[in-house]
């Protein structure tokens, strides 16, 4: 159907951002995503969607999202985590002595390096008993089932093979011959059809250019916790317990108290930022930041794809401390601060 020559289903879309902004205040990035939910439940009942490739909508959604850029307040935005900001919160966990501790040692690394979402690491309980586990709408964190250690090795005629364990049985297998984890992160708000997003960490030891082992750590993790099935991988007690959001973030906000960074501004995804100011400030390209973070802005960026070259590339520059130090987090901080008070003065 068609109005003055704009689809019906167009006029329709357009009409209720308009709605949630002046009726209901709503911001730009919360619309985005009742974007996405919309599209995601069409897609689900059999609609056909080609109508939000129209330019008003594509157009009027980069607007929102531009605006609510420009909206933020420096007050708001969080800093961005570095190599050395996730080594030491992870050293400081790690030396808990407790499979909680171990569990958010390991999860702040993944965060960083793989730039996840913290639900899609960190176990949530579910808010209804009828949550089915085995289903990806509704769970969205790593599962055991979902990650496999590589082992590398040679048979008896001295060719190298590959050798794919599942967490609960890496004690089986020798440390030395470990080269790499692959995992799947369930479902996300990028994965529409929820097939799941596959990753590929390759093993990177540590040295004056890696910060951390997350691979390594990730196997001593499996070695003595030893998830599988459906639980999740961070959990341990047959998965029946697991570390909270609350207690992750109070060790973020005492490691950036401990580095001169803003606690109030210290979360989690500091952690998700952080990865990709990393890969920025090692000169990687915006488009493959976009892929390995999975973040929407241009619809031809979804073609692309990363291979295991651009994994270990993207990888290399994220747990390099060298790229981007704390200090120079810490350096422009203070700048800001410094140019709000020069600001205020003249006002």
């Amino acid at each position: 159907m068609q109005n003055n020559g704009i689809r019906y289903e167009v006029v329709v879309f357009t009409a209720f951002a308009e709605y949630l902004i002046i009726n209901n205040n709503k911001n730009g990035h919360l619309i985005c995503s009742y974007f996405t939910a919309v599209r995601w439940n069409l897609v689900q009942s059999g609609i056909n969607i080609d109508f939000l490739k129209d330019p008003l909508i594509k157009s009027g959604r980069a607007a929102l999202e531009k605006l609510n850029r420009l909206n933020k307040s420096l007050e708001e935005k969080r800093f961005p985590a570095t190599a050395e900001f996730v080594a030491t919160l992870s050293n400081d966990l790690m030396s808990l002595g407790t499979y909680e501790g171990f569990s958010m040692a390991v999860g702040a690394m993944l965060g960083f390096t793989c730039m996840l979402r913290v639900h899609e690491y960190l176990h949530e309980a579910p808010k209804s008993i009828e949550v089915d586990l085995d289903e990806p709408d509704d769970y969205h964190t790593i599962r055991a089932r979902d990650v496999l250690f590589e082992f590398r090795s040679k048979d008896i005629l001295g060719h190298e093979c590959s050798t794919f364990v599942p967490p609960a049985e890496v004690h089986l297998h020798s440390i030395d011959n470990l080269v790499a984890m692959d995992f799947i992160v369930p479902s996300s708000k990028t994965d529409q059809e929820g097939n799941g997003i596959p990753f590929h960490v390759p093993r990177m030891k540590v040295s004056s250019s890696v910060a951390f082992d997350l691979v390594k750590t990730a196997y001593q993790w499996s070695y003595c916790a030893r998830p599988s099935g459906l639980s999740p991988f961070l959990s341990w007690n047959d998965g029946l317990k697991w570390p909270s959001y609350r207690k992750f973030n109070v060790a973020i906000k005492k490691v950036a108290g401990k580095m001169g960074l803003p606690t109030n501004k210290a979360t989690s995804h500091c952690l998700r930022i952080g990865g990709a100011t990393a890969m920025s400030a090692a000169g990687l390209p915006d488009h493959l930041i976009m892929i390995y973070g999975r973040w929407k802005s241009l619809a031809f960026l979804l073609y692309a794809r990363k291979s295991r070259a651009t994994s270990s590339m993207a990888v290399a520059a994220i747990t390099n401390p060298l790229n981007l130090s704390s200090n120079d987090i810490v350096r422009s901080y203070r700048q800001q601060v410094s140019f709000s008070d020069k600001i205020e003065q003249t006002s």
